[in-house]
């Protein structure tokens, strides 16, 4: 179903409760590189969807130079590869080797279907692939197939196989929709079998085609709540370690349960587009404030910075520093004095560019 029509470099909800920073000083940051928009699967909620999972949308080798120069200058140390399915890229090996050689530890996002090769797996370890998280989309063959339009489960449960077999360290991730709400159950069990790190969960995001929010397929944000805390209780039960990512307000939630996930250290909140502290590089070489937004580019590398002290001042732009003035604002009055906001942040911006913000903020 298709949201309101929104301008999302302009629009502003709410006060600002964000103090400016130093102008001249550069925050911890996380860098991620969407080297393609390709896939080779085709799931309803995913953000690649957005741009038709174009196969000639990939990142060149000249591109993933400039960036890897930019990142090392500005002193990150590591980069995280996504995309559309970073692994299809043809030039996947040579890209963990060119980021590698250059110092950055390589992390990766991915459905994981490749590495049902173990040749590949190797390869990509061997080129300085340091861990994965592996997306998985549903628990049984036949959902899978009716999840991501590919008769492929087998493939997928060889793959987890082959990494568990290998010593790098790889997280599960779902990304919970309603249809794999029912059956979350045996998702549980399934992961539980793997040699996975740890299992984290998080919630669908609205997509924007045509600066229209879409939802489709996708619990709301009190229905999500209600999941999460249904599921958390038997996540804790598992060997391995279990991960919320909590994507909607906290207010959603008793507060003795936020209170004892974020004591547990089981928690994963934030969003980096709110606090700028994300380097995003899709495969155009554009900078880009969150996937979901592919089609809203702030600047260029090459045009717009190529190295630390033109990516300081382009920080400093007027558009630029009200773009994230505009996205770390509060959408409800609610917000603005309540104690979790620094870590809540009232969840996922996209959210509220679909959603009333006063049907689901209520505060504690």
């Amino acid at each position: 179903m298709g949201g309101r029509n929104m301008n999302l470099l302009t629009q502003k909800k709410g006060n600002l409760n964000a103090k400016d920073k130093n102008e001249n000083s550069i925050p911890r940051m996380t860098a991620w590189f969407t080297i393609n928009r390709s896939c080779n699967l085709r799931c309803n909620w995913c953000y690649a969807k957005m741009t038709g999972f174009n196969i000639k949308d990939s990142m060149s080798m000249e591109t993933v130079n400039k960036c890897t120069m930019l990142f090392k200058d500005i002193g990150l140390d590591s980069v995280i590869l996504i995309g559309g399915e970073p692994t299809i890229h043809k030039h996947f090996l040579e890209i963990i080797r060119t980021v590698t050689e250059n110092g950055l530890k390589v992390y990766l996002v991915s459905n994981a279907l490749k590495f049902s090769d173990p040749v590949f797996l190797k390869q990509s370890i061997k080129f300085g692939l340091k861990a994965m998280t592996v997306s998985l989309k549903a628990s049984n063959s036949q959902d899978y197939k009716n999840f991501t339009g590919r008769d492929v489960f087998m493939q997928l449960t060889k793959a987890i196989y082959n990494i568990g077999n290998e010593e790098i360290p790889f997280v599960i991730n779902v990304t919970v929709c309603e249809d794999l709400i029912d059956n979350f159950d045996e998702m549980i069990d399934m992961v539980d079998r793997s040699n996975a790190r740890t299992f984290s969960v998080d919630t669908g995001k609205p997509i924007i085609i045509d600066e229209k929010t879409y939802v489709d397929g996708m619990g709301d944000p009190k229905r999500m709540a209600v999941f999460f805390m249904d599921v958390y209780p038997k996540m804790k039960k598992m060997k391995i370690r279990p991960s919320l990512k909590i994507a909607i307000p906290f207010c959603l939630f008793p507060k003795n349960f936020i209170d004892d996930l974020i004591a547990d250290g089981n928690i994963m909140t934030g969003c980096q587009m709110a606090r700028g502290r994300g380097i995003i590089i899709d495969p155009g070489g554009n900078l880009i404030s969150c996937n979901h937004l592919c089609n809203v580019s702030l600047g260029r590398i090459g045009d717009d910075f190529q190295n630390k002290n033109e990516y300081v001042d382009f920080r400093k732009r007027k558009e630029v520093k009200e773009f994230y003035k505009t996205a770390n604002s509060c959408p409800h009055e609610l917000c603005v004095n309540c104690q979790y906001w620094p870590v809540c942040g009232a969840g996922c911006k996209l959210y509220w560019l679909h959603y009333d913000p006063k049907i689901f903020i209520k505060g504690f």
